[in-house]
């Protein structure tokens, strides 16, 4: 999860493929203090931010929440659990109304069997997150 206003996960492939694709994926509305994802739940799937912004927490051992981030448009989320298989380390609640297109395991790997580039921008975008 990384905050960029300029850098997406579909930086770089074709318009026309993204025009053809993005309007048969699956979209997800959430209002405001909607839990998006919680810690501990299995994700097979990457949300990609599209309106809104959501709070990023962790628990710590005595309990406590913490903030660990803020995400908003151009972000991704659940991208950790896809790639090692492990649940979700985070919980991510909507501040606002929030929405994201949901790339499931099998959408995103065909993708990115077409536009190696998506697993180039994916990394580069977690890379970010990892340095924060």
């Amino acid at each position: 999860m990384a905050s960029s206003p300029t850098a997406t996960i579909f930086d770089g492939l074709p318009t026309e493929t993204l025009q053809r694709v993005l309007p048969h994926l699956r979209r997800h509305d959430f209002p405001r203090g909607a839990r998006v994802i919680a810690e501990g739940e299995r994700l097979h799937e990457i949300l990609l931010v599209e309106t809104g912004t959501a709070e990023v927490t962790v628990i710590d051992r005595m309990g406590a929440s913490h903030q660990v981030n803020v995400v908003g448009p151009g972000d991704v989320l659940g991208e950790m659990s896809l790639f090692t298989g492990r649940p979700a380390s985070a919980t991510v609640c909507a501040l606002a109304d929030f929405s994201v297109i949901v790339l499931t395991e099998s959408d995103f790997h065909q993708l990115g069997e077409a536009f190696p580039r998506l697993y180039q921008n994916l990394g580069s975008i977690v890379s970010r997150f990892a340095a924060l």
